[in-house]
């Protein structure tokens, strides 16, 4: 699922090697992740459940605003 968060970086430690490093919540949440440093490999499962609830909420957010305003 694609969501309105893919294109955003996020920084993050590797918690492997302590590399710093960045990358775009759609990278991530496509999986198979890995440290450019030390080869890590990383889970983003949990990543990818909590950008597609954020998406939703937004939506609905966003749906109710544009209800408000209709006469």
């Amino acid at each position: 699922m694609s969501t309105m968060f893919d294109n955003e970086k996020i920084e993050f430690e590797c918690p492997n090697c302590q590399a710093k490093l960045s990358e775009t919540i759609g990278r991530l949440n496509r999986g198979g992740y890995s440290c450019p440093s030390c080869g890590a490999d990383f889970e983003t499962s949990g990543l990818r459940r909590e950008t597609e609830k954020a998406t939703r909420m937004a939506q609905d957010t966003m749906r109710k605003i544009g209800q408000s305003f209709k006469l």
